[in-house]
């Protein structure tokens, strides 16, 4: 099974220098690896650090990153399953943006998410995005859950 990880557009504010610091999404890279180490291909495409000079203006902020359409060109035609994480609330907004551009080309493939915001709020993400499953917690066995190698699936929020 072919498995492509997508990591976001990240809000920036002028004003908070903090937010402008680039760092490398090491919970995609652990989900990659546990999804290698139980044999599926991995593919991550790196919005963020595609367009890492790209400032895009989005309400009072800014999205750095490379623009949405880049984004899901880079993911591969032949994928199975395709995941991303919204860490934190206030990436909802972009992040439903590139969820739907992702399932306006990719319509039949499942689309997971994970992350605080999925975590927290998983009817609400589902209501609001073309999300097929939403995880819960323990990413590294949700991701191998996701292969649907049958028995329970207590770390996913399954659409109905």
């Amino acid at each position: 099974m072919k498995v492509t990880l997508i990591e976001p557009q990240k809000y920036v504010s002028a004003t908070n220098h903090a937010s402008t610091v680039a760092m490398p999404p090491l919970g995609l890279a652990y989900i990659a690896a546990s999804l290698e180490q139980a044999g599926y291909q991995v593919t991550i495409v790196d919005a963020f650090a595609m367009g890492l000079d790209r400032l895009t203006p989005f309400g009072p902020v800014f999205l750095r990153g490379a623009s949405n359409d880049a984004a899901v060109a880079s993911i591969p035609a032949d994928t199975d399953l395709m995941g991303l994480a919204c860490m934190f609330s206030c990436q909802w907004l972009a992040t439903r943006l590139l969820l739907g551009d992702i399932k306006r080309r990719f319509p039949n493939i499942p689309l997971v998410m994970g992350g605080e915001h999925a975590n927290a709020l998983p009817e609400f993400s589902m209501s609001q995005a073309p999300l097929d499953l939403v995880v819960l917690s323990a990413p590294s066995a949700a991701a191998q859950e996701c292969g649907f190698s049958g028995g329970s699936l207590p770390h996913l929020h399954i659409r109905n």
